[in-house]
């Protein structure tokens, strides 16, 4: 018994054998269908956003851009996999209006030693792109330079639960009533924060930590026509700031502690 598999024959004594590689076959086949192809990766996975792009190209160059964060997304759970990271790169524009981005990442850590899936501007300014809210529903997601709006009423900016995770650098939150939201064993690693014209109710925060969770937050904290309270850590959890102190981040009133919260 024989099977052709990337051109090569391989001969097998072991029905189970061969039905194992008929299967790799058939993956490959499908792999082939979508344009993917079945060799390992060699360098990270590059998709590619534009205003001026369209979703019914293929993301892989600027040139053929998506049109859509969204697109970009659902090509990346196509082509995330075990061993680099793929790379959504966004350009200049505001894609705020679309529906916000909901993530359930299946791994932490790609073989390449990233974290699976990261999404940044391609100017590396994150005032040069506006996204719609994000949330993390398990995995970790990696922000780079971009601004995070709630432009859809969904009063949120940034959000991660059921052990999800984001790590972000020269992050801007706009517009919201809770920029940053970590909750059910959900965590926030922020490295300098930009809150812009938010509004923040007193039964929230600029950053919230509930049921079990953790935000780190560090570097240069940064308020443009923002109120509201600066901190909440609830349920057990942490906001941890290396002792910055009280009034190191965002917001102009006091934050709160509660039912074994922890802000240090």
């Amino acid at each position: 018994m024989s099977i052709n598999l990337t051109n090569k024959q391989y001969a097998f004594a072991n029905p189970v054998d061969l039905g194992i590689w008929q299967a790799l076959q058939e993956v490959k086949d499908t792999l082939d269908s979508e344009g993917i192809g079945a060799t390992i990766p060699t360098s990270p996975i590059n998709l590619y956003v534009s205003t001026t792009g369209n979703d019914s190209n293929n993301g892989r160059t600027l040139g053929t851009a998506f049109r859509t964060v969204k697109r970009a997304v659902i090509e990346s759970e196509k082509v995330v996999n075990g061993y680099f990271r793929t790379i959504i790169n966004v350009d200049t524009g505001d894609y705020s209006n679309e529906e916000y981005l909901c993530f359930s990442i299946s791994r932490n850590i790609s073989r390449d030693g990233f974290h699976p899936l990261l999404i940044k501007s391609i100017s590396n300014t994150a005032t040069d792109v506006i996204l719609p809210s994000i949330a993390v529903f398990g995995g970790t997601l990696d922000l780079a330079s971009v601004t995070v709006k709630d432009a859809a009423g969904t009063i949120f900016g940034l959000v991660a639960a059921n052990s999800g995770g984001v790590d972000a650098k020269n992050l801007i939150t706009l517009n919201t009533q809770l920029p940053l939201y970590a909750y059910n064993h959900g965590w926030l690693l922020i490295e300098n924060l930009h809150v812009k014209d938010s509004t923040i109710p007193e039964v929230s925060a600029v950053c919230w930590a509930d049921r079990l969770s953790s935000v780190g937050i560090y570097g240069t904290m940064q308020n443009t026509n923002s109120t509201g309270p600066r901190y909440r850590a609830d349920g057990l959890s942490i906001v941890y700031t290396n002792g910055q102190g009280e009034n190191y981040l965002p917001g102009t009133t006091a934050g709160t502690v509660s039912n074994g919260g922890v802000y240090a």
